[in-house]
């Protein structure tokens, strides 16, 4: 039982940044189609590549995977897990870029022409966006995505300790199989009745079974670990064709628009599926040809900085809509808006974020 060696001794996971990278960029392309001068031409391509909502679930299983990862060391070292400590970390890390965030939007209210509700208000403050989306201007919507992990961090870390402490923590894996079975019941039921309350298109109802496929790919790698690993190395190419048709499924049929049935609630699934298995593959196998460019400095460099990409790039893709704009600059018009947007995003992590990221290391 434990982690296999290859990762238990490493400061940072391999590839992760590169899956970041991937979802990031995956985001910024989707985005651009809201961007005036975006050539109608390119959907016709565009269209087959993942779309943001896919680099959204890239997110989350990522997400899931590493706090079940750090929260199982920590108790592994510590024989306990600090919730005090997990709270104040997750806060170092979130809060004060996002809080840089919520004060220009209040600027954009106090002075230019851009209006936003007490409802809209109350849910950018307290992380329950993904159920007002629709409600909330375009230029804040993207926020519903930190909402969803931001309610997975507030109740993960709190069950999880609690199993642990019952000493039955492999009851853990039967607890995460629940958002699995459940999610894609949700999901229909959101379609049958239009996607209301509590059943919203990105409630966290029908979005959390990515967030437990990370989950379940942690615990699984600290309880089987030298199985897995042994598994991967001698079915590799099995397993990556796997990965890819679990992927390319949903993709090709959404896009052709049949088998509604089984994409309603299984998209999402399957997608979350073949993302954790090209997240295990990539990190027992780090140096293998299809990984590589996860390791190159520019595609590091921009997941490490992904957080603030998505944060701000949604004020320069609807910016001009939501701001009344009616000539707008280049910082608004494809594709003209991306350089702002990694302009912005460079001086939030170096001035906001990485302060706050040295502070959050100490602290651990």
């Amino acid at each position: 039982m434990g982690f296999p060696s290859s990762l238990s001794s490493l400061k940072r996971l391999p590839c992760l940044d590169g899956w970041r990278c991937l979802s990031i960029l995956l985001v910024l392309i989707s985005h651009s189609k809201l961007t005036p001068g975006y050539p109608k031409s390119a959907t016709k391509w565009v269209r087959w590549i993942p779309d943001g909502g896919f680099g959204v679930e890239f997110f989350f299983v990522i997400s899931g995977f590493l706090i079940t990862f750090l929260l199982i060391k920590e108790f592994k070292n510590n024989g306990t897990i600090s919730l005090k400590g997990f709270y104040k970390r997750r806060a170092f890390r979130i809060v004060p870029a996002y809080a840089v965030f919520l004060f220009v939007i209040l600027c954009f209210q106090l002075f230019l022409h851009f209006n936003m509700s007490w409802v809209g208000w109350a849910s950018l403050l307290t992380y329950t966006t993904n159920y007002t989306y629709g409600i909330i201007p375009n230029i804040v919507g993207h926020i519903w995505s930190l909402s969803v992990e931001e309610q997975f961090y507030l109740v993960w870390p709190i069950i999880f300790l609690l199993i642990i402490r019952s000493k039955t923590p492999k009851a853990s894996i039967w607890l995460l199989l629940a958002p699995v079975i459940l999610a894609p019941i949700f999901r229909t039921i959101g379609y049958a009745i239009h996607y209301k309350f509590p059943f919203n298109t990105y409630s966290f109802l029908l979005r959390c079974d990515s967030l437990a496929v990370g989950c379940l790919l942690a615990i699984s790698l600290y309880y089987w670990g030298a199985i897995i690993e042994e598994y991967v190395f001698k079915k590799f190419n099995y397993l990556l064709i796997a990965a890819l048709i679990l992927i390319a499924i949903p993709l090709v049929t959404t896009r052709l628009f049949i088998l509604g049935f089984l994409t309603v609630p299984f998209s999402t699934l399957s997608g979350s599926l073949g993302i954790a298995l090209l997240i295990l593959l990539s990190l027992l196998r780090p140096d293998y040809l299809m990984f590589r460019w996860c390791h190159w400095k520019p595609v590091t460099f921009i997941g490490v900085m992904s957080y603030s990409l998505y944060l701000w790039q949604q004020i320069f893709c609807t910016g001009s809509s939501a701001l009344n704009i009616e000539n707008p600059s280049f910082c608004f018009i494809f594709p003209y808006w991306l350089v702002p947007v990694f302009v912005v995003a460079f001086i939030s992590y170096e001035l906001i974020e990485k302060p706050f990221l040295r502070l959050k290391s100490r602290l651990a």
